[in-house]
């Protein structure tokens, strides 16, 4: 073809055949339009068996994969064949695609800077998914620690033109919940006025799941209490309950000496505790 550069790419393996010890040779040749970046660090056959055509497809499947992540969308495979021991691969990277405008309006301010969110950490560069993924979570994590842990942030309008993308971004937050109380279960009997100031949860309090990660830790902190069972969320409405299956710490036994030093005039105490 001419005015287009062709880059070749081959890359040979090995396998053994029937547990045999003798090798048979093949090849994968990758021949691309134009040259990957080598910023890229594309996948590597290295000495994987590619015996059949399931097993090439899977591999630069994984490399388009990896282009796509890099903001190369409209990588593919052009085609793919086969002559004696050879594959032969004709692959597309196009151009690397780049993100001209992100429109957050759907966002409350309020919450892009509460949850860490940056533009220009993505508007007028390539496209990252990594980076995206990253300010999704920054967008969801922020939700489910303030009475929204069925929010959902996504792409809802994707356009382009050329190599350029302006994109809108949709949250749906879904409704907003409130820590309804304490359940517990077993016969342990605890005053919910103490189990609100321990463990640091009031009814009428926003959904945090963070607060709820880190009750675990709260419960070891009260010396005379342990769990049986791992904490349990349940919705209800617009209120979540915590179901605790919580039990009275058994008292720690100990053997202890004592004996007396007359000629210091002194008493010693030694023991172990269990």
């Amino acid at each position: 073809m001419s005015g287009v550069r062709k880059y070749l790419w081959c890359l040979s393996c090995f396998w053994v055949l029937g547990g045999a010890t003798s090798e048979a040779q093949s090849s994968l040749c990758i021949q691309w339009d134009e040259t990957p970046p080598e910023r890229l660090q594309l996948p590597q056959v290295d000495s994987l068996p590619l015996t059949d055509s399931v097993q090439v497809r899977a591999f630069l499947q994984n490399q388009i994969r990896q282009l796509h992540l890099a903001g190369y969308l409209a990588a593919n495979i052009d085609g793919l064949s086969s002559m004696d021991s050879c594959w032969v691969a004709a692959m597309h990277l196009g151009p690397a695609y780049e993100w001209a405008e992100i429109d957050l309006e759907g966002v409350p301010l309020a919450w892009l800077r509460q949850a860490g969110v940056r533009l220009e950490r993505l508007e007028g560069r390539i496209v990252d998914w990594a980076a995206w993924l990253k300010t999704q979570e920054q967008l969801l994590e922020y939700a489910e620690n303030n009475g929204y842990p069925f929010a959902r942030v996504s792409i809802g309008q994707l356009t382009g033109r050329g190599s350029k993308l302006a994109a809108t971004i949709q949250l749906q937050t879904g409704p907003q919940i409130e820590f309804g109380g304490f359940e517990i279960v077993g016969d342990l009997r605890l005053s919910e006025n103490y189990l609100e100031n321990a463990l640091g949860l009031r009814p009428g309090d926003l959904y945090s799941r963070a607060d709820i990660l880190r009750l675990r830790q709260r419960i070891e902190e009260i010396p005379f209490l342990t769990e049986g069972g791992s904490p349990k969320v349940r919705f209800a409405g617009d209120q979540a309950f915590l179901e605790l299956e919580l039990e009275r710490k058994k008292a720690s036994r100990g053997v202890f000496l004592i004996w007396v030093n007359t000629k210091k005039d002194e008493i010693v105490f030694k023991g172990k505790r269990d």
